[in-house]
């Protein structure tokens, strides 16, 4: 589904700023973490236009994520593999849902879209491989201004499966940046998911 297409099902997305994601979840008092090219581009400092804005969360802080957000007067949608469902009245979050997209209305844009992390043992689990866990702050940096984001090289290796014309871009960025620890997680695996992935010569 191209752009265009998008709008047309789902319709259009103004998302908040980092800054503005930081004020709106000043009362959330647990854990939350910015991925996607949001996260590359903090990382490298190599600026591109974003669509979207991706914001992860936990599984078992998703109830309290849609009360905040509800007082804050927005319309929460449960999003699961492409399928809205309207949070109304504080309903607990379905199980099957990997996301929540968030609008002040019908006639609005699309905001933000929460990215729901699953969790095993206390720890975070990718959702792409289910073998990987680690804890929240392994999988996450802080950046100067106490605003957490996802590691580069596991936003890079979520981004491996698309691998859009801007996920090569973020790939170009932030490769060069990554420390050798970084740079062999992430080739281990793409190797491994993805073994004739194109990124996989450059990161030989």
């Amino acid at each position: 589904m191209d752009d265009v297409e998008f709008v047309q099902w789902y319709g259009p997305w103004s998302p908040l700023t980092v800054d503005q994601v930081v004020d709106l979840l000043q009362a959330f008092d647990r854990v939350w973490w910015i991925v996607g090219g949001q996260a590359i581009e903090r990382f490298t400092g190599v600026p591109r236009p974003h669509e979207d804005l991706d914001v992860v969360v936990l599984r078992s802080d998703a109830g309290l994520l849609l009360s905040l957000l509800a007082e804050a007067g927005y319309h929460a949608w449960a999003n699961s593999s492409g399928s809205l469902t309207p949070m109304l009245d504080k309903q607990e979050l379905p199980s099957h849902a990997g996301q929540i997209w968030i609008r002040r209305h019908a006639l609005a844009p699309w905001e933000v879209d929460f990215g729901v992390g699953d969790e095993r043992d206390g720890a975070w689990v990718w959702r792409h491989d289910r073998n990987v866990a680690m804890a929240v702050a392994d999988a996450t940096w802080v950046d100067e201004h106490g605003v957490r984001f996802a590691r580069p090289e596991i936003v890079l290796a979520h981004k491996a499966r698309w691998r859009q014309q801007k996920d090569d871009e973020d790939f170009d960025a932030a490769w060069p940046m990554l420390d050798r620890h970084a740079r062999g997680w992430l080739r281990d695996n793409v190797t491994r998911m993805y073994p004739d992935h194109p990124w996989l010569d450059r990161m030989a």
